[in-house]
């Protein structure tokens, strides 16, 4: 992922992530919700989601699932044009499985940045929280905002990571496999072909702003390999290029949890985060941090 130096930021526990005079991100409230009574909201029910969409579970699908999170990832627009992405976290500890429905944001960053922090003004999870959850969540969870569903599971060892998009040939809503974003196949780890592309690319890959080739990706990659070799790439490259893969992310380059997740379905709250997303000890290190900083960015 892309390095973002966060200065002179301060933040308690689990309080709001203040940087000198720019606006305090409360990031459960406004990043990343993981309350279990929020996520307990019949609207972020499984059924009801996927009723929604208009997707009906197969063999691609889990039957059930329990929501876990509603993640904001408008810094996502660092990455590709548009206003970032909106999240819904699903899982479940039978396996475990997680599982992700991925939709791109409509419309103007600003607009979004400003409805996201716009939650943190709330003093709790009350009433009037979930009623401008909800709405935001509504306006983003749409089948044509769809963008694509990952699942990551842990029942094998290793854990798989899978994605899926919508079939664009169907008449009706139906996921098929595709490949995984910026992860190509194991197999090309110490290739020429995936050498000269990470050299030749490597001020995009520094900055956080590339994609990898189609042909190149993996449809379905194990998350039990060691870290991506790349002979011949220096060190800040080789790990920028690997963070940004499937693997890298869930394995070698990160801290993780429970089978390689970074939102576990084993634990409640915030104890199911990974230590790359949330670090009580060192917050000025973690990812929510540099999620918060950006989202400060965005509303100036």
């Amino acid at each position: 992922m892309k390095a973002l130096r966060v200065l002179a930021l301060v933040a308690a526990a689990c309080g709001p992530i203040t940087e000198g005079d720019k606006p305090p991100v409360d990031p459960f409230k406004e990043l990343l919700v993981v309350d279990e009574a929020v996520m307990a909201h019949p609207s972020f029910a499984f059924e009801h989601v996927m009723a929604r969409l208009g997707l009906e579970p197969d063999d691609a699908l889990p039957g059930t699932m329990r929501p876990m999170a509603v993640a904001n990832r408008i810094d996502l627009s660092e990455q590709t044009p548009g206003a970032g992405e909106g999240r819904l976290v699903f899982g479940t500890a039978d396996g475990p499985i997680t599982l992700i429905l991925e939709f791109r944001l409509p419309g103007e960053r600003k607009d979004w940045a400003v409805r996201w922090h716009a939650l943190g003004a709330h003093p709790s999870f009350d009433a009037e929280y979930m009623k401008s959850l909800t709405a935001l969540v509504d306006d983003f969870a749409r089948p044509e905002h769809l963008a694509q569903v990952r699942i990551h599971d842990a029942r094998s060892d290793p854990p798989v990571v899978r994605e899926l998009h919508l079939d664009p040939s169907s008449a009706r809503l139906r996921l098929i496999p595709a490949g995984l974003r910026r992860t190509p196949a194991h197999s090309m780890d110490g290739s020429a072909a995936l050498r000269d592309f990470v050299s030749s690319h490597r001020e995009a890959i520094l900055e956080d702003r590339y994609e990898l080739p189609q042909a190149m990706l993996a449809e379905r990659i194990e998350l039990g390999p060691g870290p991506w070799t790349l002979p011949g790439i220096d060190e800040p490259l080789r790990h920028a290029f690997a963070a940004g893969t499937c693997d890298g992310c869930h394995g070698q380059e990160n801290a993780t949890l429970d089978g390689r997740f970074h939102i576990s379905p084993l634990r409640q709250g915030t104890a199911k985060l990974s230590r790359f997303l949330f670090d009580p000890e060192h917050r000025e290190a973690d990812d929510l941090t540099r999620r918060a900083a950006l989202l400060q960015t965005y509303l100036e």
